[in-house]
This record gives C-alpha cells, structure tokens and sequence, in this order.
C-alpha cells in the first residue's frame, strides 16, 4: 500500500517487483469508496474501471449504459425476525403473519427481476446442512391468517384494525438502510391487512441494541446460511429457533 486517505477512503496499491509469486499484472490499482451513482457516473467518464458491487436495483442503469456486469447469487436471504418475548410469543401468530405478507408482490417490487423466492426452511439450496423434509410454503393466503389471528384471541374493530384486549395492535418494525425498499413493502401489506405498522430504520448498532433489549416486534434483516452456519450448523441454531427465514434471495 503505497497511499491511503482516510477522509476520502483511498488507497493506492503498487505492484511489488520481486514478489515470491511474481509480478502482478497491474502497477498499480486505487480503490476508492463512493456511492452507486457516484461509481456509475465515474465509470461513464472513464475514471473508473472496476464497481466491485453494484446494488440490485441499478442493474439495468449499468446495462442500458453498456457496461459488462457479472452477476451471482448473493447466498444472503432476507429474513423476517419475531420478538418472541413480546407479542409474537404464540406459534400461530408467527404463523398469520407469514401468511399475510404477500412475498411474490414484494419481489416484484423491491426486487423487480433480481431476486426469487427463498425456501422457508433455514438452509437453503446450496448447503449440505439442508433437510430434506418439506418445510411449509406460506403462500400468501389472507384468509388463513386471520383465521390464526382469530383462534389466538386477536379480534378486528369496526375498522378494520386487529387490536387484543380493546387495545388496537402497533406493531414496530425495525430495519437498516440496506432494507429500507422491503421493509416499507411488508409495512404497507400489514397495514392493508389492518395492523398499525412504525417502521422505524436505523444503524446497524442501534438496531443490534434494540432487538438484544427486546424493543420490537419485527425486524427485516438479511444473512447467510452458507457461511460459517453453512459449515457449522450449531452455530445456526440460536438464528433459527428466534428468526424465520423471509421472502427472498437477491
């Protein structure tokens, strides 16, 4: 490393003449942190060759603009989290929830054209930790989950709104920024559905700490069950008796 610039984020690699594996290829190779934008737009002038990343959704600008991009799976699904201490401490409720939420919609949403349908269960394809037993689907079926809602004691107002005891049902839905286009898809379906929904997005910290302190009843965040969990399956186990495996693997 030959130059680095915290306030920019850039560093600046120079090939080692007499490396034990031999010269690399380029002389040099500067990496700098910018924005989506900023990297597409710096890549139309010519300044820049390489986007290590680019996020799903500006795919088709990156190929209207005729530049080469290599796609992969990501292996990360995205997850709908339950606070199982709060009031999604009955199976059922889980359960009317996952029904509820229409997955194929949000796909077609959030993820026009770069995502499909994760399985339900919490390995997914690829792993060799996966079971081979059916794990259950939870197609969108609005009238099964206010059946389950109904059994567990959850009733609706005059309009429309699930409440329990006389007291109207606010579910707090927390987020990243990284899942802010999902996360208000899955509050406008409950919504519609009749929950009152506060999506709240936040860093990752404060996330962490509020869902370790139990002040939720959502939460919307991806991971991956091919990395160490992938290999390690006790590793996974906490994850999956608190989390559900959500709707999509971009």
């Amino acid at each position: 490393m030959a130059a680095y610039d915290k306030a920019q984020g850039r560093y600046r690699l120079e090939a080692t003449e007499d490396h034990p594996l031999g010269r690399p290829r380029f002389d040099q190779i500067w990496i700098v942190k910018m924005g989506p934008d900023a990297a597409l737009q710096a890549m139309s002038a010519g300044e820049v060759d390489v986007i290590s990343y680019l996020p799903p959704d500006r795919l088709p600008e990156a190929l209207s603009a005729g530049f080469a991009v290599e796609t992969s799976p990501s292996d990360h699904v995205l997850r709908l989290g339950f606070n199982h201490r709060g009031q999604f401490q009955k199976k059922e409720l889980r359960q009317a929830i996952a029904y509820a939420v229409d997955r194929s919609a949000l796909l077609a949403i959030a993820f026009p054209g770069v995502a499909e349908l994760a399985e339900t269960g919490y390995f997914q394809p690829g792993s060799k930790w996966q079971s081979d037993e059916a794990t259950e689907g939870y197609a969108y079926d609005p009238a099964q989950a206010r059946d389950l809602l109904l059994a567990a004691g959850w009733t609706q107002n005059r309009a429309g709104r699930w409440q329990t005891q006389g007291e109207e049902i606010r579910l707090r839905l927390l987020t990243d920024g990284r899942e802010v286009k999902p996360a208000r898809v899955i509050a406008e379906q409950l919504e519609a559905f009749g929950f009152a929904v506060d999506l709240r997005v936040m860093e990752v910290a404060a996330l962490r700490s509020l869902v370790a302190d139990g002040d939720y009843d959502l939460t919307l965040f991806s991971s991956s069950t091919l990395g160490r969990s992938g290999q390690y399956p006790a590793q996974g186990l906490r994850a999956r008796l608190e989390q559900r495996p959500f709707p999509c693997r971009p």
